[in-house]
């Protein structure tokens, strides 16, 4: 039988029907219905927590956007939570009181084009600097507060923004995102256990160049485990961009054909292979470029939930989510996961302890907290 460590908590208990709870207030997101990586799965984090609370949600998609279609798993799965999902026309906005948009520029060009302004808007991207499509929105008063997941990104991207605005802005940090560890539509299990006769160490991420450090082959290349057990590698989210950055070891005349174990799978939407990846990995390696710094990782949480050990780098929201050598390991070079990697392929009941101290924090003060990332939710529901 799977152990858990302590802190293993669930959301609200929900009644037999969700119509059975008269929603209070309602929060519109706008452009993500997807659950499979990225501000995909935060949104849907987000919107079992707020139906948990008896929140009505409508999540609105760009004109002509296909994904709400039915037959979608994702979108299916919403409806059959309460959900009401729409694509946009023009007006829709107008009866928004509240609307979340989680990095869809594509929301000011629709706002500008039919004067159509909610009531009150909360945007938040994932980057690390400021854009300039962001900036003007604020000059065009069409940003009410950003967010931001990390407190590092607020201070660093925050000011920046009124700086070139020339306009103060409301920041706020802290969670948008939820991961409900008993999710019923991407279930994220911890386990503890793992394989023994073979170490994966995995990648998961989308397909751009800046997710892939140039020294990435031989970052892998580097990790060992103890014999006979068998070092494996496994790339989730693998395509074109990343190729053209790093190579492909699995083709003739690549340097690092037949040197370890690889196996690449391109973006996968479906949310059962991605849990059941990280249920059989045992390490989560995230090095990025040089030049790119995230504001959260939504891959360290999701290895966190599942008992993977997460390794990145030493910079950006990454340090507000990992205590390093004790929920995970901060890394200044590859050459340093690849000696992290190992640490846990050679010591067993290392890795075992940082990932029990990983999840139990995740799920008792972390972005995994109903109790940690509700007070926001609630206070953003007085503006509704």
């Amino acid at each position: 039988m799977e152990s858990y460590p302590k802190g293993r908590i669930a959301i609200s208990e929900r009644p037999a029907s969700m119509a059975a709870i008269a929603p209070r207030r309602k929060i519109n997101f706008f452009g993500i219905v997807h659950a499979c990586g990225g501000c995909g799965s935060e949104a849907l984090g987000a919107v079992e927590l707020l139906r948990s609370k008896g929140v009505s949600v409508r999540m609105i998609v760009p004109p002509s956007d296909p994904i709400i279609d039915r037959g979608n798993a994702a979108a299916d799965y919403l409806r059959a939570i309460g959900v009401e999902l729409a694509q946009y026309r023009p007006g829709l906005f107008n009866d928004c009181g509240v609307i979340v948009c989680l990095g869809e520029k594509k929301m000011f060009d629709l706002i500008r084009e039919y004067n159509d302004r909610p009531r009150y808007i909360v945007y938040s991207d994932c980057m690390g600097t400021e854009t300039d499509i962001e900036v003007e929105a604020h000059k065009d008063g069409l940003v009410d507060e950003f967010l931001f997941q990390s407190k590092r990104h607020a201070d660093a991207v925050g000011p920046a923004i009124a700086r070139r605005a020339h306009k103060a802005v409301t920041v706020r940090s802290g969670y948008k995102a939820f991961i409900n560890t008993n999710s019923p539509y991407f279930p994220i299990r911890f386990k503890q256990d793992k394989p023994t006769d073979v170490f994966t160490a995995i990648k998961a991420g989308r397909d751009d160049a800046d997710k892939w450090h140039p020294d990435t082959w031989r970052m892998f290349c580097g990790i060992s485990a103890p014999n006979p057990t068998k070092v494996q590698v496994e790339i989730a989210g693998w395509g074109e961009n990343a190729s053209d950055k790093v190579g492909n070891p699995c083709l003739d005349g690549n340097m690092w054909r037949n040197q370890f174990n690889v196996t690449l799978h391109e973006h996968n939407h479906d949310v059962k292979w991605m849990s059941e990846l990280y249920a059989r990995s045992h390490v989560l390696v995230h090095i990025l470029d040089y030049n790119c710094e995230e504001a959260l990782g939504r891959v360290i949480l999701e290895a966190q939930a599942s008992g993977v050990v997460a390794i990145t780098d030493k910079r950006g929201g990454p340090i507000d989510l990992i205590e390093h050598g004790a929920t995970g390991f901060l890394c200044d070079a590859p050459d340093e996961a690849s000696f992290y990697a190992s640490e846990c392929a050679f010591h067993d009941g290392l890795r075992r302890s940082i990932a029990s101290q990983a999840y139990t924090r995740l799920v008792t003060e972390g972005h995994g907290s109903p109790e940690s990332c509700w007070p926001w939710w609630a206070d953003l529901l007085g503006k509704a």
